[in-house]
């Protein structure tokens, strides 16, 4: 979290650009892993898959946005264009 001028803390989400394939394929890779390695673990002490809790994992870290959240707590403040660029570095 970190504060916004408002005075308000605010989750930030960096965007860059192209790295949506390779989160994914990370994503593939952590389910296949979490269920050969921690699947029997999971559903003993936490009553379900570990493949459910990466899938969880994998849609909250893919949700779209704005558009896509339903969140009521979830605010852009009407500012929000002047506190950020569109500079990836």
């Amino acid at each position: 979290m970190s504060p916004w001028s408002e005075g308000v803390e605010v989750a930030v989400k960096i965007l860059r650009p192209g790295t949506r394939p390779l989160v994914v394929l990370d994503l593939f890779i952590l389910r296949g892993a979490a269920q050969k390695f921690f699947d029997a673990f999971a559903r003993k002490n936490l009553g379900c898959p570990a493949t459910l809790l990466v899938d969880e994992f994998a849609e909250k870290l893919l949700e779209a946005g704005p558009a896509g959240c339903c969140s009521p707590h979830y605010r852009v403040p009407l500012n929000s264009r002047d506190e950020g660029s569109k500079c990836v570095g």
